[in-house]
């Protein structure tokens, strides 16, 4: 033992500076940071003006090491924009490795990170819904960074809902449930973000068919007008062709999505009646959205208004309708009261539920 911790010794005093710095950054010793650095002043800067380079950013970054990490930020923060080897800033080796919170205190210091383009064009973002599987990390991240949903594609001309649609159903449930409640990106956006095409023209529901779908993910897709059933690829296929056609046939998941997506024709009237309320209960839930964002002054304000005017609207809507049963039927005090009692308990079920969704 003795011998072996002289040899790592005497390997340490014949190593160049930047492998020393790899080994301070793999065991988060700042101290020996600093002193390699009194040693050797122009080491950082070497490294910068490399192209390609593993850094100790890099090395800290894969060990979760957030001490060094920060500290490699103040000195040098441009080598957090270098690429490695392997094609991937800091940032996208501590989303690989697991280390989000390192990964999110790098963003914090640097917003423009999470632009950084590695390997096949993939975003740092497209890195944390292939890895990441914990809501809290990927709300933060969908909260901060959402214009990258949007506008990251890979060489491919993926989206992240591409991406977690081919590797990860899990970090795919979340993004889909967030961008169904967030008003931070508009329904004409989410709209197309939910129906844009790769390369090959696939939307993600194609890239859902060709792994292995998630019923649950595949059935919020159907009941969401947002999304069109009907779009082909390259191929000419669509998500459920690509599904009738797979060698998987018989596995239960593959068997459970196939009739969903048959009643999900985007040009059914049935199904469209069929999906409506899915959709109204959406617009709902990022209405509330928007009002639970904004200041208590401002959200308490639109609150009563939103109130008062779905109050206001349903009275008028029905008015035309009892004045009509009068008409038609006017001794007759049974017929106009039930359709009245009948009538105003759906508005006011669905204004009582608005409100629940608001102040949830």
């Amino acid at each position: 033992m003795a011998a072996e911790s002289k040899s790592v010794a005497l390997t340490m005093q014949s190593a160049s500076t930047e492998c020393k710095l790899m080994v301070a950054a793999e065991h988060n010793d700042i101290d020996m940071l600093y002193q390699l650095i009194e040693e050797d002043t122009n080491v950082l800067h070497r490294m910068d003006k490399m192209g390609v380079v593993d850094t100790p950013l890099h090395m800290a970054s894969s060990e979760g090491c957030v001490d060094f990490a920060m500290e490699m930020m103040y000195l040098k923060p441009s080598l957090a924009k270098k690429l490695n080897k392997e094609g991937l800033s800091p940032v996208h080796v501590a989303l690989q490795c697991g280390h989000s919170e390192l990964a999110l205190s790098l963003l914090r210091l640097d917003k423009t990170l999470i632009g950084v383009k590695g390997k096949m064009g993939y975003t740092p973002l497209h890195y944390l819904v292939m890895y990441e599987k914990k809501k809290d990390y990927l709300n933060k991240f969908f909260n901060e960074y959402h214009p990258c949903i949007n506008d990251d594609l890979t060489s491919q001309g993926e989206t992240a809902l591409h991406v977690a649609a081919g590797c990860n159903n899990e970090a795919l449930k979340y993004l889909l449930k967030w961008l169904r409640t967030t008003a931070k990106i508009s329904m004409l956006k989410k709209h197309n973000l939910l129906n844009v095409g790769n390369r090959d023209k696939e939307t993600m529901l194609h890239v859902l068919a060709q792994t292995q779908p998630d019923p649950q993910i595949v059935k919020l897709l159907s009941n969401d007008l947002r999304i069109n059933t009907e779009v082909k690829n390259s191929k000419g296929q669509t998500a459920l062709q690509i599904l009738e056609s797979s060698d998987k046939k018989g596995n239960v998941d593959i068997e459970e999505c196939m009739p969903i997506l048959r009643h999900a024709k985007w040009w059914d009237p049935v199904a469209i009646l069929r999906r409506t309320p899915f959709y109204i209960m959406a617009m709902i839930a990022q209405w509330g959205y928007e009002i639970k964002t904004m200041s208590p002054n401002n959200g308490n304000a639109m609150l009563v208004v939103t109130v008062l005017i779905l109050t206001t609207s349903y009275q008028a809507s029905l008015s035309p309708l009892v004045a009509f049963c009068q008409q038609m039927c006017p001794k007759t005090t049974t017929i106009i009261s039930f359709p009245t009692c009948k009538f105003t308990l759906v508005p006011s079920t669905v204004l009582l539920a608005v409100i629940i969704v608001i102040m949830c």
